[in-house]
């Protein structure tokens, strides 16, 4: 069953939905781009509220969040539909997928007391939207953000970052966390990998999360080789999160896994990962971390100011920590790490 759905107006010619910048303009009976969202009796609607496609409990981790409650795992909650549309989505099964044919109806309804419960039951710190963009049931991730805030556990946004600032500061409020992608370092490589053509919302959305919202901000770049994997790419990445993200936001450049619309393309070699991550190191950045690469060192996080090891983490998360208030027992250096 549909539910009444935010950010909309009417306009000549059917309903624009101002969720996204995409502003699709929805004609009566059709559905938006996301192919979740759609017009009926003249109003927005969402079909997916509360119909998760996927539940999981994992290590935060694994998002990745490496400078966030290091160790603890949350309730990770994802659900048909996207506003991005990567071509190479792994997850491409549930963001590719809408709710016409009934789709949505057939996924159990979760409520966000049930999902309280669930969190509470296995003991988790927290939750996460994840798996497909959050935004395409951003009414269904608020009212889960504020019965979890109640109850003291935190939450945190998995997103590719494509929502309008409206959209931003009716949830921003009661977010923790928002790891964002950063997919390409021109609009030309973010339209071959994605529907966005203007990557600007993006970037101008993980400034907003950390300025106005106060929240933990974390970056990944998944770096697909003759795309976004050269030194000029990398560099321009790089140094935008310096610049306007700081120095100890912590970076994630990952291996590219062919899948989906991009299966024949080869997978990120370890290389160009490294190479990357040395760039990024170059250009100020002190957290740089290669991801999608089992056992790889750069997991463990090393202290920037007297180079021990302060976070060790295995395949799975975080195994020992040495932080406290954020920063190294060590030497008292700020770390930027949160919830500890």
């Amino acid at each position: 069953m549909s539910r009444p759905a935010r950010f909309w107006v009417r306009e000549a010619g059917g309903v624009r939905c101002t969720l996204c910048p995409h502003g699709c303009l929805i004609q009566e009976g059709r559905e938006g781009l996301c192919k979740v969202r759609g017009v009926r009796e003249g109003e927005v609607v969402s079909f997916v509220y509360g119909r998760p496609a996927s539940v999981g409990s994992d290590e935060i981790e694994k998002k990745p969040f490496f400078h966030f409650h290091p160790g603890t795992r949350a309730l990770s909650l994802g659900t048909l539909g996207c506003n991005v549309l990567c071509s190479g989505c792994q997850n491409w099964q549930i963001s590719h997928a809408g709710a016409s044919g009934g789709e949505a109806e057939r996924l159990a309804f979760l409520s966000p007391s049930r999902a309280l419960d669930m969190a509470r039951r296995f003991r988790l710190s927290g939750v996460v939207w994840t798996y497909n963009e959050p935004a395409v049931w951003l009414e269904y991730v608020y009212d889960v953000a504020q019965v979890f805030r109640r109850a003291g556990l935190y939450t945190a946004l998995v997103t590719s970052g494509f929502m309008t600032v409206d959209a931003l500061d009716f949830v921003g409020p009661l977010l923790d966390a928002v790891k964002v992608d950063l997919k390409a370092a021109s609009p030309e490589g973010w339209a071959w990998l994605t529907k966005i053509k203007d990557p600007q919302p993006v970037l101008d959305l993980a400034v907003r999360a950390r300025e106005v919202h106060g929240c933990h901000v974390e970056v990944v770049s998944n770096l697909v080789p003759g795309l976004n994997a050269d030194d000029t790419s990398v560099g321009i990445v790089a140094s935008w999160v310096r610049d306007f993200l700081g120095v100890n936001t912590p970076w994630h450049v990952t291996r590219f896994i062919p899948d989906f619309e991009l299966s024949y393309l080869a997978q990120t070699p370890l290389a160009v990962l490294e190479r990357a991550a040395a760039l990024g190191r170059k250009e100020g950045l002190r957290f740089v971390y290669v991801g999608n690469v089992p056992g790889h060192v750069s997991r463990h996080t090393t202290c920037p100011a007297c180079g021990r090891t302060v976070i060790h983490r295995d395949d799975r998360g975080a195994t020992e920590v040495r932080v406290k208030a954020g920063c190294c027992v060590f030497c008292g250096e700020d770390l930027g790490v949160v919830g500890i």
